[in-house]
């Protein structure tokens, strides 16, 4: 009789031990979903995270990564489309459509933090048909024009030229200014003027 008690809990113990060892594998049975496929199937299949030629530079470091670190978590913060970037006072300024409003997002220089955030003005009736109007966004404005022109960006913004939709997006490289005019539509880098 003792010899079986003994038997019985270490027979318990061995299939506990078992059955843990079999729960820290990296391999998933057949069928089994692991916690982030969802997030994997939505990034592999047109989610919103970005491929690995459109991911960002990292915003610590560059000044293209900065500028588009910023852009991105003045959309996160107001769930709005950023239209114009100004580089003041240490950190960024971001216009964002917001619906009918245009919304200010001030962030840091790395873009990692939001200073302020205020609700600026109803958006202004031109600003919004150029808004919809335009298939580039501002980040892929920005990149286009820092594979252009390598430099501090200064700031972007929307706005016809000869009546075309251009991203104007100025960049001071070598001590000089250059504003670089990229198509709206087609994201096409039309010319560089330098100041």
């Amino acid at each position: 009789m003792t010899s079986t008690r003994r038997i019985v809990p270490s027979l318990l113990a061995l299939g506990l031990a078992t059955a843990l060892a079999g729960c820290g594998t990296d391999e998933e049975p057949s069928g089994a979903s692991s916690p982030t496929a969802g997030i994997e199937s939505a990034v592999t299949e047109g989610g919103s995270s970005p491929s690995d030629d459109e991911t960002p530079a990292d915003p610590s470091g560059s000044p293209l990564g900065q500028a588009l670190a910023a852009v991105a978590l003045a959309e996160s913060e107001t769930g709005g489309t950023a239209y114009a970037l100004d580089r003041e006072d240490g950190g960024w300024q971001i216009d964002v459509a917001v619906d009918d409003r245009q919304v200010e997002v001030r962030t840091d220089q790395t873009g990692g933090e939001v200073l302020d955030s205020r609700e600026d003005d109803r958006l202004d009736d031109d600003d919004r048909a150029e808004l919809q109007a335009a298939t580039v966004t501002l980040g892929g404005a920005l990149e286009a024009a820092a594979a252009e022109v390598a430099g501090e960006i200064e700031d972007a913004d929307l706005d016809e030229d000869g009546g075309t939709l251009v991203w104007q997006v100025s960049i001071r490289a070598d001590g000089t200014e250059q504003e670089i005019h990229i198509d709206a539509k087609s994201g096409e880098v039309l010319r560089v003027d330098t100041d």
